[in-house]
This record gives C-alpha cells, sequence and structure tokens, in this order.
C-alpha cells in the first residue's frame, strides 16, 4: 500500500499510521474500517442538509415555547425581560407624546408630569386629577381592545385550522389506493363509505393535526409531529393513512399487481362478510365506530385475508 494511501486511511481513521500499517500486514485492516462504520452514521449531502435543518428549526421552536412558557408564569430570563419591557415601555412614551404634543422629556414619569402641566397649568387639583384618570381609562381600554383582538384572532384561526384540516384529511382518505376489486359492483360504495369513516374515526381518536407554514402536520397525542427517521421531515397525511390502514388490515391495491387478491376464507367467529359484521354489531348492540365496532371490523379483515 502507498504511504500517501497509508495518511489517508490513519487520518480518517484516526489511528497512527504505524497502526494501520501493522493492521494490512496481519489482515485486520478490514476489522478497523468495520469498527469505524459502526460507530459513525453517513448521510447522503442532501440528507444531511435536510437533517441539520430540521434540527435548527425543531430546537428553534422548543426553545421558543420555553420562553412563552416561562413568561406565562412570570419567570422569564431577566436578560430578555429588560429588554422587552423597556421596548413596550419606549412605544407608551412614543405614543403619549405624539398625542399630547410633548417632544422634550428625559423619561416616563416626566412626560407624565408635563403633559399634566400642560393641560391644567399646575393650579387646578381636579383637573390634574381628571387627566390621570382619563389616562387610567385610556390604558385600560387599550388593554381590552387587545385582548378582544387576540382572542378573534385566535378564533379564526382555529376555525380556519380546523377547516382545512378536515379538508385535507378528507381528500387523504379519499385518495387512499383501497382494494375493493373482491365485492360486487353493488357493495362497493356500502363498503368504500364504511372503510372511510373507519378510518377516520381511528385516525382522530390517535393521532392529532396542526398546520405549519402551510401544510398539515401529524402529531401523536403527546403532541410529538411524527417525522421520517431519516431526514427529520414531517410525514404526510398520505403516509400516516396508508400505514393506518396496514394495521387495520386494510387491502390497499399494489401498482405490480393491481390488487392483493385472494377471496375472503372462512373465520372462526363468523364475520365473514360486509353483512356479517353489521349484523354482529346490531346483535351485541355496540356502534360500529366504537371501540368494540373497530375490534369486529379488525377480526372481519383478518378473516377475509
Amino acid at each position: 500500500m502507498e504511504d500517501k494511501d497509508v495518511t489517508q486511511l490513519s487520518e480518517l481513521l484516526g489511528l497512527d499510521k504505524e497502526v494501520v500499517e501493522g493492521s494490512v500486514k496481519d489482515g485486520t485492516l478490514g476489522e478497523r474500517i468495520q469498527d469505524w462504520k459502526s460507530s459513525r452514521k453517513i448521510y447522503a449531502s442532501d440528507d444531511f442538509e435536510k437533517f441539520t435543518s430540521n434540527l435548527k428549526t425543531s430546537t428553534k421552536d422548543e426553545y421558543f415555547n420555553e420562553l412563552v412558557d416561562l413568561a406565562k408564569r412570570g419567570e422569564m430570563p431577566t436578560e430578555l425581560y429588560k429588554p422587552i419591557k423597556g421596548s413596550a415601555l419606549e412605544m407608551f412614551e412614543k405614543d403619549l407624546s405624539k398625542k399630547y404634543n410633548v417632544a422634550d422629556y428625559s423619561n416616563a414619569t416626566d412626560l407624565v408630569e408635563k403633559i399634566v402641566k400642560s393641560k391644567s397649568n399646575a393650579t387646578d387639583n381636579q383637573q390634574v386629577q381628571e387627566l390621570e384618570q382619563k389616562i387610567v381609562e385610556l390604558q385600560s381600554a387599550n388593554k381590552d381592545l387587545l385582548r378582544a383582538k387576540e382572542e378573534a384572532d385566535k378564533t379564526w384561526e382555529t376555525k380556519y385550522k380546523s377547516d382545512n384540516i378536515s379538508r385535507e384529511l378528507s381528500q387523504a382518505i379519499s385518495g387512499l389506493p383501497l382494494d375493493f376489486s373482491d365485492k360486487s359492483d353493488d357493495e362497493v360504495d356500502k363498503v368504500r363509505n364504511s372503510t372511510h369513516t373507519i378510518l377516520r374515526s381511528v385516525f382522530d381518536t390517535t393521532y392529532e393535526t396542526d398546520i405549519v407554514d402551510g401544510k398539515v402536520i401529524v402529531k401523536d397525542k403527546d403532541g410529538n409531529v411524527l417525522k421520517d427517521k431519516a431526514t427529520l421531515d414531517p410525514l404526510g397525511l398520505d403516509e400516516v393513512l396508508t400505514s393506518l390502514a396496514g394495521e387495520l388490515n386494510m387491502k390497499l391495491t399494489s401498482p405490480e399487481t393491481g390488487g392483493q387478491g385472494g377471496k375472503s376464507s372462512k373465520g372462526k367467529n363468523g364475520i365473514n362478510s360486509e353483512e356479517d359484521f353489521y349484523a354482529e354489531c346490531e346483535r351485541l348492540g355496540v356502534q360500529p365506530t366504537s371501540a368494540e365496532g373497530l375490534s369486529l371490523w379488525k377480526q372481519y379483515k383478518q378473516n377475509s385475508k
């Protein structure tokens, strides 16, 4: 092996040149390379860029949410609280200065005193008190307006998200390549509708959804976003629904064969058709979309595999 090759290998593996040369001679170089590979994860350049980008975003979002929680509890770090409070006070001072035409003042207290003097000439205590009361009333009214605006914005945002998520979820379910090739033409619509209803019900009880940057993301019940393990990209609705349909033993068409084929086989519990499923739900007095109903549906799907 050339000396330059030994040098490059020693730098890559983090070993002395003498160790690399010895490994070449005694045939253990392959084992050392394998040990080095097992302790490291190699990314393609595109995947690594996605990983670092998503990691930065995730870290930023988590830290921001933590700061919001601290602020709500009155535990904002001093180095952040002071500049935020100062900025808010400065905006309030500018509004008062413009409203009462007072340009020369040193701080908020000085500003209020000059406003009072300009309106009362420092002689009429009653006017001073009325002005001070007016300031308090204006501040209170401003807070009420801001609170009402925030509540209205929140209500609108909630409705916007709910409507868009519901529409995209319905479209994603309708677009699933579910296989109904073993059903007659008269049965297909009924079976499709009941399958979609069950899939939607299980999805709603298993996951939570949100809209981030205009895209629907899926979370588990602990609020964790479902992500691709390789790239950390959020999973799309179609990916989550396809996986969920598989867990419920719902047949999906195969791109190669056009379907998973096969006829329903006789099951031990006697649920071998849609009619059997609904009849069993009626006999037991359970709703098809309840936990007990979904369990029966899963048995039916296992029998029909």
